[in-house]
This record gives C-alpha cells, structure tokens and sequence, in this order.
C-alpha cells in the first residue's frame, strides 16, 4: 500500500503538489479560526430545497465528480459477498458505480435530478435531502435501519477547511453551515461533534479522525488546506 506523504517541515511543502498529511501553520490557522468564529455570529433565514442542487446537475451531469475509488482501498469489506449497502447522498452514484452488478446496494440522494443519472448506471435509487437540524434524526434512522453490528461509513467536509474558509460572512445560514452561490449548501463538521451525535443517537464509534491535506501550485504558491471528518460508525 501506498505510504501517506507527511509534511514534517513546512520549509519543504513546495517540494510536491500534493501532501497527505499536513496542518497549516499556527499563524495560517489562527486566521482561518478568527474568520470562521465571526462567521459564528451570523445566521440568516434559509430553506433547504432540491431546486439548486436539480440545477447544479442539470449543468454538469455526471462530469463534475469523480467515481470514489478511496472506498475500495480504505474499505474493502464493503465490497463482501452478501452484504446489503445503502448510501445516502449517492449524487449521480460515483461510490455505486464501484459494486459490481448483483451487488445489494441502494442509493438515496436529495436531487431528482442526480438520481435520474445515478439510475442510468444503477437501478436502485431514490430521493433524500438532510438538513443540519436533522442530522440526529437521521442518524437515529439509520441506527434503526441497521442489522446488529451494521456499519456505517461516514466521510464530510471539516471544521476551518480551505472552503469554509473562502465563504464570505453573508454566506453563514447558521453556524458551520453556508449557503454556496448555486443555492446549494455545505455543513462543516468537527470530530467532538460528530461523535457526540453519533454516541446519542446510539452508535458506537469504531473509527473516527480528522484529515488534515495540503495542495499547492509550486509556481504561484498558492496553497489549499482541506479538512476531512471521516470515520465508522457500529451499531
């Protein structure tokens, strides 16, 4: 297996495009954290609809995500004979274009539009959408809907990422919640709040972190932090 590239000086972060492992500097940090706290402060009224993320599909199709070949390597148990999978927010099915046909799978995703194409390359598809003031209920559907020891794979954007960074202020519907400017929206979690809700809403936690990555443009210098939250939840 592929060994992660860690940044363990930041002097050499322009020595490759892309690091697997690497934090911002404490002073990159501090910026993004003084950002996102005023952020804190607003909130403006919003409606969480289909219409938006419908468009978004309708102009790219199935082009603009790539098929999620991480699965396979960080998961390969999903991919076990007999195993009945459900994914919720499948998009056009860029994870179930991974199972091979007579797999049990099910997708499930907020945009008519999304499962229109998702269904072209899967049959079993059908419409959700999940607003933040819904998570818990929704994970306690989940819970529910599960055999004893089912696993659920969970994998988010999170807290002080790059583009939660970049969102202006107006742009906060709530907090770590943004509305984008297709009138679509991204939540962003942290690790502490993720498995507080997880643990209510009766999981166990088997595996849980917080991906910290670096890419950058060598010649502009341009440098992107993302922030991952993912992790396996047990019934």
């Amino acid at each position: 297996m592929k060994q992660p590239r860690r940044l363990l000086d930041p002097a050499d972060k322009y020595l490759h495009n892309c690091w697997d492992d690497a934090a911002p500097s404490r002073e990159v940090l501090a910026s993004i954290v003084a950002k996102v706290s005023k952020d804190h402060e607003y909130s403006s009224e919003y409606t969480v609809g289909p219409a938006p993320w419908d468009e978004f599909y309708r102009n790219h199709a199935a082009k603009f995500y790539r098929d999620r070949s991480w699965i396979a390597k960080e998961h390969p148990w999903l991919f076990a004979p007999g195993l009945r999978v459900a994914e919720i927010g499948c998009g056009v099915g860029n994870s179930l274009a991974l199972f091979s046909e007579g797999s049990s799978v099910v997708g499930y995703d907020f945009s008519q539009r999304a499962v229109e194409l998702a269904a072209a390359r899967n049959d079993d598809i059908h419409t959700v959408g999940i607003d933040p003031q819904n998570h818990g209920r929704v994970l306690r559907n989940i819970h529910g809907a599960l055999n004893a020891g089912g696993r659920l794979v969970f994998r988010d954007f999170g807290r002080y990422d790059y583009r939660q960074a970049k969102y202006r202020r107006e742009q906060a519907v709530g907090r770590d919640f943004y509305r984008r400017g297709d009138g679509t929206f991204a939540y962003f979690f942290s690790e502490a709040e993720f498995r507080t809700l997880a643990e209510s809403t009766g999981f166990r936690v088997a595996e849980l972190e917080t991906c910290r990555t670096l890419t950058v443009n060598r010649k502009t210098r341009f440098e992107m932090y993302r922030v991952t939250i993912k992790g396996v939840l047990q019934k």
